[in-house]
């Protein structure tokens, strides 16, 4: 992510896309996108269920703040 990062939205991936993460063959689930401290997107990423879940918790730890911006259903 880039440095200017902010915050992180956490979408779900309403399309088929492959995962953008080199050598990963899965398909995009999410969709995460960066935005700056004034709200502009600085990144845009469809990557898969696993490495969605290692990057929210890697800029978690770096003290982004993380919005997932769907519920799921019951």
């Amino acid at each position: 992510m880039a440095e200017e990062t902010k915050t992180i939205e956490v979408l779900r991936c309403g399309y088929a896309s492959p995962c953008r993460v080199k050598s990963c063959t899965a398909q995009a689930t999410t969709i995460l996108r960066g935005l700056d401290g004034r709200g502009y997107h600085t990144i845009h990423w469809e990557v898969c269920t696993t490495h969605s879940q290692l990057v929210i918790v890697r800029e978690a730890k770096r003290g982004q703040t993380v919005m997932r911006l769907w519920t799921d259903s019951i």
